[in-house]
């Protein structure tokens, strides 16, 4: 019964997020962090793996919850080696832009990765 109040708040706050910060794009790290290493995870089960992960990646599940278009995209290593990324948020109905902008991200890597 929850779902559909929180789904409409949800999307409401992401038609006017973006606006009410006065920014077209939004870019932010997706996680607090470097990727981690394979297999960080491992021996983990349940609730304290998800809260470990949500706490590593608190950068996303906000644009999911207001459904905006989001992109995630490689921008480099660490010093570790480990992948680095930038996240692109963007209005929703601006599909477009975000991917114009990934593309370029991408495109800029390229060159310099």
């Amino acid at each position: 019964a929850l779902v559909g109040p929180a789904r409409r708040q949800g999307e409401a706050l992401g038609r006017r997020v973006l606006a009410d910060a006065g920014v077209d794009v939004l870019l932010t790290p997706p996680a607090r962090g470097p990727a981690v290493p394979i297999g960080h995870w491992d021996g983990r089960r349940g609730l304290p793996t998800m809260l470990a992960m949500a706490r590593h990646y608190a950068h996303t599940p906000a644009w999911n919850h207001t459904g905006q278009p989001a992109a995630v995209v490689p921008v480099g290593r660490s010093r570790a080696g480990l992948p680095l990324a930038a996240q692109l948020v963007v209005p929703p109905g601006h599909d477009a832009r975000l991917v114009a902008l990934a593309a370029q991200l991408e495109r800029a890597e390229d060159r310099d990765g």
